[in-house]
C-alpha cells in the first residue's frame, strides 16, 4: 500500500476541510475509506473531484453548531468520503449530514442567476431542479468568497466525471444529508495503468 491514500485524506482534512470551516465558524469531521482502492491513474481525478465536494459541503451543506444542535443533530458535521472497486467499475460516495438540497430554493437561485427563465422554472420536476446544482455559474451563495458564490465547482465535477466516461447522482433530504454516488468505468482505469 502506498502513502496516497493517506496523503489525499490528510490534504482534504487539514488543507480544505479545516480551513473552511474554520473560516466559517464550522465544527466538520471527514471520515474517508476505501482510498487505498483508487487506482493509481485515477488518483488526480478522486483528489480534485473530492475537494470540490468537500468544498461544496462545508460551504452550503453543513449548519453551524447551534443551529445543528437546534435541531437535534451533533454540533459537529460529518463528511463521508468512500471508495470501492467492484466487479461493476468504480464508485465514489460522498455524503454529508448537513440541510441537504432544497429544490425551491435551488429554483429561485436559479432564475435569480439567470441560469433559467422563470417559465422554465414552471417546468422542472425535483429531479431536474436538484440537476441545476451542475450547471456552469449556478450557485446558491449570495456573495462571492473564495470557497463560494462562483459559479465554479460543481459543474467542474461533472464535466471531469463525465470525461472518463462516468456518471454523478445526487441524492438529498433535506434537514438530513446530500449525498453524491460517482461511478467510473474500471475499464479506463486498467488501460490507463497499462499504457
Amino acid at each position: 500500500m502506498t502513502l496516497w491514500p493517506l496523503l489525499i485524506v490528510t490534504a482534504l482534512d487539514t488543507g480544505v476541510t479545516q480551513r473552511i470551516a474554520a473560516d466559517l465558524g464550522k465544527k466538520v469531521r471527514l471520515e474517508a475509506t476505501g482510498l487505498e482502492h483508487v487506482p493509481s491513474d485515477y488518483l488526480r481525478t478522486v483528489r480534485a473531484v473530492a475537494i470540490q465536494l468537500v468544498r461544496n459541503a462545508v460551504v452550503h451543506g453543513i449548519e453551524e453548531a447551534p443551529l445543528r444542535l437546534c435541531n437535534g443533530k451533533n454540533d459537529t458535521g460529518t463528511l463521508n468520503l468512500e471508495f470501492t472497486h467492484g466487479a461493476g467499475g468504480l464508485e465514489m460516495i460522498f455524503q454529508d449530514d448537513g440541510a441537504g438540497l432544497v429544490a425551491d430554493l435551488i429554483k429561485k437561485a436559479a432564475i435569480r442567476r439567470g441560469t433559467i427563465s422563470p417559465e422554465e422554472a414552471q417546468s422542472l420536476d425535483s429531479k431536474a431542479t436538484i440537476g441545476l446544482i451542475f450547471r456552469p455559474g449556478f450557485s446558491t451563495q449570495e456573495a462571492a468568497s473564495k470557497d463560494a458564490g462562483r459559479g465554479v465547482g460543481l459543474d467542474v465535477v461533472w464535466k471531469t466525471v463525465r470525461g472518463l466516461g462516468g456518471k454523478i447522482s445526487v441524492s438529498s433530504s433535506p434537514g438530513k444529508f446530500t449525498r453524491f454516488k460517482i461511478q467510473l468505468p474500471a475499464e479506463a482505469a486498467q488501460q490507463g495503468a497499462v499504457a
